[in-house]
């Protein structure tokens, strides 16, 4: 299988459409067939939107290349689906970059879907509880039988696009998951999801529509939208970037911004998992507001070399074996604002390298999820926290969900000016789930990691 990364021009819409608690992500271009893995920057929409969302809560926390290089690594995966069904793969990743100046519309006016009679359903369920190292066996491909149709108001019959690949999986598969309660084994998967609607009784939830939600990782199942909130993406827009700028990762970044950082123009930043998905928005939101000096840390030198195009005036290894000096260089009069996406030994280092009334916003412990030294590395510089009257804050975005239409228009706003960048990793095929996470945990993917569950769309009947 060849791996496609491709770079996407944007483009303005008109007018920001009206908003009811979630996320409005701009519009991309259709995925091109025929590839498994690819990063893509993400075009504006092309048309004025003109449908709202619903409300709904979202219970989940997020971290995770763009740049003119090729390079190629070739690996062996073995996917087991129940049954009889096993197959192997030998792939080569080639990167490279394209240019589009045209996004295509992604939603077609349609009242009802035929699922071809040959489709096959599954799902993933929780099978293994991951060591030190994340493996691709803690899941379960399993065949299911696709759903009956709906039969009450509130149900409707959906089909999975994209899945969200986030760090805080990893952490619910531990008994002492402290974000949502912990995974069982042999329960079916579920975490943040877009999925296209098939069928339908209810004229709020029309065929054709996309939405978002905390789904089962089930390819068509039924959700009962009274019990299972889901919000509506206007059309237009591609589902996958309601997972990314306008989604949590951007969300998190303007609130830990607007809320905690108390930003000057003259502020040192440092700013840890520099080019994950919130990092990436981090560095360019505090550019926008003015800030002169962001530095990043990041484990990828490709990562590293992409980093000034999203407002980082420089970036460094985090894996150095003398951090405390890379540190000292970069910031000789010390940091104003530490920005933490990975948490473990860094964070101690860090410490002793802030200022005067410093501040901290933890926002994610990356590192714990592949080591068991860093899961339990405690700080031990209380006193320079103490002598400096650092400040140390905790962020989780959903705190300020009755603020979340101002920020998605200022979010809308800085996009269409060409101020912020948005960067997706996105693998193709439902059976790449695990791969991703793999690519996700070893620092191979840069923004948002994501999941195309199918490039085939359901016949129109």
């Amino acid at each position: 299988m060849s791996t496609t990364m491709e770079m996407k021009e944007h483009k303005t819409v008109e007018e920001a459409p009206s908003f009811k608690g979630q996320p409005l992500p701009p519009t991309q271009e259709a995925i091109p067939d025929k590839t498994d893995i690819h990063t893509t920057s993400v075009p504006h929409p092309t048309a004025q939107t003109s449908e709202g969302m619903s409300h709904g809560e979202h219970q989940h926390k997020e971290h995770a290349h763009t740049g003119e290089h090729q390079h190629t690594h070739t690996g062996e995966h073995q996917h087991t689906h129940t049954g009889e069904h096993h197959h192997k793969e030998h792939h080569t990743h080639t990167h490279h970059h394209k240019e589009h100046t045209q996004p295509e519309k992604i939603i077609k006016q349609v009242t009802e879907f035929k699922i071809d009679e040959k489709e096959v359903n599954h799902h993933y369920v929780y099978c293994k509880q991951p060591t030190d190292q994340f493996t691709e066996d803690v899941f379960r491909f399993e065949e299911t039988p696709i759903p009956r149709d709906p039969s009450s108001e509130n149900e409707i019959l959906v089909r999975l696009t994209y899945i969200s690949i986030d760090p805080f999986i990893r952490n619910r598969m531990s008994e002492n998951s402290r974000f949502i309660q912990p995974f069982r084994l042999n329960d079916i998967m579920e975490g943040e999801a877009t999925a296209e609607i098939i069928k339908s009784n209810n004229p709020k939830y029309p065929v054709g529509q996309n939405i978002i939600g905390y789904l089962n990782w089930t390819k068509y199942q039924i959700i009962n939208t009274k019990n299972c909130p889901v919000n509506v993406i206007p059309q237009d827009i591609n589902p996958s970037c309601f997972l990314s700028l306008f989604g949590t990762p951007g969300l998190t970044a303007y609130f830990g911004i607007t809320e905690y950082s108390k930003l000057k123009p003259q502020n040192n930043v440092l700013i840890s998992g520099a080019c994950g998905s919130v990092g990436l928005f981090v560095s360019q939101i505090m550019r926008i507001m003015g800030c002169n000096q962001i530095i990043g840390l990041d484990s990828s030198e490709e990562k590293i070399k992409q980093s000034k195009l999203f407002g980082f005036n420089d970036c460094h290894n985090s894996t150095s074996k003398d951090l405390d000096q890379v540190l000292r260089t970069a910031f000789p009069e010390g940091i104003d604002i530490y920005w933490d996406n990975v948490g473990g030994s860094t964070l101690d280092v860090v410490i002793e390298h802030m200022r005067p009334h410093g501040r901290i916003i933890m926002c994610g412990t990356i590192s714990h999820c592949q080591n068991e030294q860093e899961k339990f590395y405690g700080i031990t510089k209380f006193d320079s926290i103490i002598a400096k009257s650092i400040t140390i804050q905790g962020l989780f975005y959903a705190e300020f969900c009755d603020r979340f239409p101002k920020a998605y228009k200022k979010l809308l706003h800085w996009y269409n000016e060409g101020k912020i960048k948005t960067k997706e990793t996105t693998l193709e095929g439902f059976h790449n789930v695990p791969q991703a996470f793999t690519h996700l945990f070893s620092g191979d993917t840069m923004g948002k990691t994501i999941v195309h569950v199918e490039q085939r769309p359901a016949q129109v009947a």
